[in-house]
C-alpha cells in the first residue's frame, strides 16, 4: 500500500473518530452508557493504526490518544473517560507510533472543539 493511500486511510478515520467522539460525548451528557460506540472506536482506531500506521509519516495525535485510552480502560473493564481523549493525553507516549505524531501539522482540525 503507497503512503499516499494510507495517509488518506489514516485521515479517514481521524475524521471518523472525531465525529464518534462528538455523538459519544453528546449521548454521555444524557446519561447513556456508550459501551458498544466504545467497541466500534476500539476497532477504528486499532485498525487504521495496524494496516497503515507504519506506512505514513505522521499521525494524529487524536488516533493515538483513542488507542491508548481504548486499551487503558477496555483492558480493566471500563468505559473510556472520551474527555481525557486529546492531543496532550501523556498516555500515548508508550506507544511505537508515538515520535510519528511530532510532525502532525497544528493547523489540521484535531484541535477543533467538540
Amino acid at each position: 500500500m503507497s503512503i499516499q493511500e494510507s495517509n488518506h486511510a489514516l485521515s479517514v478515520a481521524d475524521k471518523l473518530l472525531h465525529k464518534a467522539l462528538t455523538q459519544i460525548k453528546g449521548f454521555q451528557a444524557d446519561g447513556w452508557v456508550v459501551v458498544d460506540q466504545a467497541h466500534e472506536i476500539a476497532q477504528l482506531v486499532s485498525q487504521a493504526l495496524q494496516q497503515h500506521g507504519r506506512n505514513v509519516l505522521v499521525i494524529s495525535p487524536l488516533l493515538l490518544s483513542a488507542a491508548a485510552k481504548v486499551w487503558e480502560t477496555m483492558n480493566n473493564s471500563q468505559a473510556p473517560q472520551w474527555e481525557h481523549v486529546c492531543a496532550g493525553n501523556s498516555h500515548m507516549e508508550s506507544h511505537p507510533f508515538f515520535p510519528k505524531t511530532k510532525g502532525f501539522g497544528e493547523c489540521l482540525i484535531f484541535n477543533a472543539p467538540f
